[in-house]
């Protein structure tokens, strides 16, 4: 049976992210040249999307972090000031925190919740700081070493430093693996052997007319978790050198491989 797009396993995100994968019974496919490419430029379109999503939250992270010293740094040089008294504390989740503080602007008593960030200070009820607050807008109040951030803005903050360091790394990895090997790909082009797989990430393939057969190490950590007998039998090789690309028939499944002997 000839294989489409659809038909290779490894390319959908989805599998991943519902934690299940999308390898099938071995089947009795011949993959198209044309299929085995479009897949391997396929990984390298999502690599820079998943490039572009994660610089997208490293200048969210950024700007984020600007703003927020921003605000802190103008209050504290700008701000009118208080004196507050804590009157209770709540731990965080896995963090510092907040505290509720009261303090008087006008005559009017105003109590305030300070969301703490790890370098705050350690505060108790009866505690007495000073606020820094905005006189048109006298709830925005910051402390010294208390930013006092919105709670979506944290978590917004908190998400796109997760999401950068996590993702723009991965992206440039996928980019970096796909791009030389869509490149020695228009060099060398394919070819089709037969694999026998080893117990571990060595494959010894055979082409027809040749008498030594090729040795390809399957890269990191693309082999895990697929089975024997998907990588064993009929097998597409792409590229040449250090940049080869397997797609094993019986999956078919495409894989990143490099010459080992």
């Amino acid at each position: 049976m000839e294989a489409t797009i659809e038909d290779v396993r490894r390319l959908r995100l989805r599998t991943f992210l519902r934690g299940c994968d999308d390898l099938r019974a071995p089947g009795d496919f011949t993959v198209p040249e044309a299929v085995a490419t479009t897949a391997v430029r396929g990984l390298l379109r999502r690599g820079w999307g998943v490039v572009l999503v994660g610089a997208t939250a490293f200048l969210v992270f950024v700007t984020g972090a600007s703003l927020s010293i921003d605000r802190y740094d103008r209050l504290m040089a700008e701000g009118a000031t208080a004196e507050a008294v804590v009157i209770d504390t709540r731990a965080g989740f896995r963090g510092p925190g907040s505290v509720d503080v009261r303090y008087t602007v006008d005559g009017a008593e105003r109590t305030r919740t300070m969301n703490l960030h790890d370098e705050s200070p350690h505060l108790v009820p009866g505690d007495r700081i000073t606020v820094h607050f905005d006189p048109a807008a006298p709830d925005d109040v910051v402390a010294e070493d208390i930013t006092n951030d919105n709670a979506w803005f944290t978590w917004l903050f908190a998400f796109a430093f997760i999401a950068w360091v996590f993702l723009l790394p991965t992206g440039l990895i996928a980019v970096g693996r796909w791009g030389l090997r869509t490149r020695s790909l228009r060099r060398g082009g394919w070819q089709r052997g037969h694999v026998e797989a080893d117990q571990g990430r060595v494959h010894r393939i055979s082409f027809p007319g040749a008498d030594t057969p090729l040795l390809v190490r399957t890269t990191r950590p693309v082999e895990a978790g697929i089975p024997r007998e998907f990588r064993t039998g009929s097998v597409l090789v792409g590229g040449a050198g250090r940049h080869r690309t397997l797609v094993f028939e019986s999956g078919p499944v495409l894989v990143a491989a490099e010459t080992t002997g």
